[in-house]
């Protein structure tokens, strides 16, 4: 037996939610003025996750995100990275986090099976020849990015031609103008459009999609299967960007280059398909 969503797509991804504790406080996670807390009884314990996550095997997931709140808060969170990463039929097990706690535990995770990420500081940015800005909470990664001082020098870098790839939140980041955003949030800027965030949608809108990418899926070569997780949309371009590919049901552009910038809806980084990644690394060669 196969799980499908309402449009008949098969259904492969599974995120569990491993605490609804965060050491951040962002308004479109907790909008109430005082957020309830689950008790902690009605939280799953690590062999009840584990058990769901094979319910969900048996239906054709096989894929699985660890998120939150904030799941490096989850005490012990490397035991159950370890149950999970020992599952065969578990193809891809990734974590969503904020990063703050992420140097503190990306020993112990890589060592169970998990890809931890580095969180770049000031001082690191002379050192690259390309960026990627990857998905998450766009209004997060605006604070942080303030918080760590990384603002201008981004702003910086990426005027001074500094390639850069932003998916999803990282698209919302690279865009000069912002819809739907909360009051006050900033970009870093670069890519000369208007990005509408959350425009797919809430997180139980989320999908696949065959698209065709320009210079980088096109036929006779196979369609790109974008994954859309509360994904923008581009509202507008000027004549300066690239459009290299659209939504074909809804007609959004959801894939944009300009220059040493390149920008995406989707993650690509969920599909196992690296032709938007080699993309990306040829255009960082060519600065260098």
């Amino acid at each position: 037996m196969r799980v499908a969503d309402a449009l008949g797509r098969p259904l492969r991804s599974l995120r569990v939610s491993v605490t609804d504790r965060c050491n951040l406080r962002c308004g479109y996670c907790m909008p109430e003025e005082e957020y309830a807390w689950l008790p902690r009884d009605q939280i799953l314990h690590f062999e009840e996750m584990s058990a769901l996550v094979d319910v969900f095997l048996d239906l054709g997931v096989d894929k699985v995100r660890l998120t939150g709140g904030e799941p490096l808060l989850r005490r012990n969170l490397p035991e159950l990275v370890r149950q999970l990463a020992g599952k065969p039929r578990l193809r891809d097990l990734a974590m969503t986090t904020n990063g703050v706690l992420l140097a503190e535990h990306a020993r112990a995770l890589s060592a169970t099976g998990a890809k931890p990420v580095t969180v770049r500081r000031t001082d690191e940015l002379d050192d690259v020849d390309g960026l990627v800005i990857p998905g998450g909470e766009s209004t997060t990664m605006w604070k942080l990015a303030v918080i760590f001082d990384l603002m201008d020098p981004l702003r910086k870098r990426v005027g001074a031609g500094l390639p850069v790839f932003g998916s999803c939140a990282g698209m919302i980041m690279l865009a000069d103008r912002l819809l739907d955003g909360v009051a006050g949030q900033e970009t870093v800027g670069g890519i000369d459009m208007t990005v509408r965030r959350n425009a797919f949608g809430r997180q139980v809108d989320s999908f696949e999609s065959d698209i065709c990418l320009d210079g980088i899926a096109v036929p006779p070569d196979a369609p790109f299967r974008a994954v859309f997780i509360r994904a923008p949309w581009v509202e507008a371009v000027s004549g300066q960007v690239e459009v290299l590919g659209t939504d074909p049901a809804t007609g959004r552009i959801v894939a944009v280059r300009q220059g040493p910038l390149l920008a995406t809806s989707f993650h690509p980084e969920l599909t196992g398909d690296v032709r938007v990644h080699r993309l990306f690394v040829e255009m960082a060669r060519e600065r260098t």
